[in-house]
C-alpha cells in the first residue's frame, strides 16, 4: 500500500484478488460491486488505502452496508443500539405458523430452558413434530438419526445454546427467485 499512498490514492478502495490489486475505486461500495461483477461469488477483498494501519481487532471488523457506506457498528452507535453478534434465545422471534418447521421450532423453544439448566448446551437436539426425540453430541449424529427414523418426512436438528448468532448478510445477498 505504500506505493498507492505515494501515488496519491489515499481514501480510495482497492479491490484485491489473491495477492494482486486489481482495481482502485472512489468508494468502498463501488469496489464491492466491481468485485461481485468480476469475480461473481469467488473470494475477494476490498481494502481502503490509508496512511495509518490500525491494529487488527477481529471484533472491530464489521461489514459495511451498500446504501450508506457506514458499518453496522456505526449504524448501531447512531441509533444508540449496541452492536450485537448474538441474541439470547428468549429474544428469538417465533416462526410464523406457515413455516415448515413451526411445530418443531415451538417444541424446541419450550424445552430449551430445561435443556440449558441440565447442562446440555453444545449438544444437538433432534425434534419431530411437537416432541424432542433425542440429544446428540454432533450435528452429524443427530442428522443421521433423523434420517434413520423419519425419512422421507422432515425433522429439525439444532444446537442447544443460550445465545444464537446473528447473521449479518451482505447487502448483495438477495433472495433467489428461481
Amino acid at each position: 500500500m505504500p506505493r498507492l499512498l505515494a501515488e496519491g490514492h489515499e481514501g480510495k478502495a482497492a479491490l484485491v484478488k489473491g495477492t494482486r490489486i486489481v482495481g482502485l475505486y472512489p468508494t468502498h461500495d463501488e469496489a464491492v460491486q466491481a468485485g461481485y461483477t468480476r469475480f461473481s461469488w469467488e473470494t475477494f477483498l476490498v481494502h481502503e488505502v490509508q496512511k495509518e494501519v490500525q491494529p487488527r481487532d477481529a471484533r472491530a471488523e464489521v461489514p459495511r452496508t451498500a446504501s450508506s457506506g457506514t458499518s453496522l457498528r456505526q449504524e448501531a452507535a447512531q441509533t444508540s443500539q449496541p452492536f450485537r453478534r448474538t441474541i439470547h434465545y428468549t429474544e428469538v422471534p417465533e416462526l410464523p405458523p406457515e413455516h415448515p418447521r413451526y411445530h418443531e421450532g415451538n417444541a424446541l423453544r419450550r424445552e430449551l430452558p430445561r435443556l440449558l439448566a441440565e447442562g446440555h448446551e453444545g449438544k444437538f437436539a433432534l425434534v419431530k413434530g411437537h416432541a424432542l426425540v433425542g440429544l446428540y453430541p454432533t450435528d452429524e449424529e443427530a442428522t443421521r438419526a433423523g434420517y434413520a427414523k423419519f425419512l422421507p418426512e422432515g425433522f429439525l436438528v439444532q444446537e442447544i445454546r443460550a445465545e444464537e448468532p446473528l447473521l449479518h448478510l451482505s447487502p448483495h445477498c438477495r433472495q433467489c427467485h428461481t
